[in-house]
């Protein structure tokens, strides 16, 4: 999360492919976390209408990527995450 500028994160509370994007909030919205980085912001958008659970992070350096995690375990949505911070730290140096 050292690169992450923010979260957000889409979904339907009640539907079974969102999943992944429901446990993955749980992830990166604990105590520990947010107060190891509490400029990180991460907004919900928590509805019956959404149709594909999305995630979409935005980086300390502007660049942004977004997913669609209907397909994609938790750890799936960690490693691109972590990938994207990589990316950041490379272009940093």
């Amino acid at each position: 999360m050292s690169r992450v500028a923010s979260l957000k994160l889409s979904f339907n509370p009640v539907a079974s492919d969102h999943t992944s994007c429901r446990l993955f909030l749980n992830v990166v919205n604990t105590t520990a976390l947010r107060g190891a980085f509490p400029t990180a912001k991460i907004e919900c958008v928590v509805d019956d209408n959404v149709e594909k659970p999305e995630l979409t992070v935005e980086y300390t350096n502007g660049t942004k990527m977004s997913m669609q995690t209907n397909q994609m375990t938790v750890e799936d949505i960690k490693e691109r995450v972590r990938n994207g911070i990589r990316r950041v730290i490379n272009q940093e140096q």
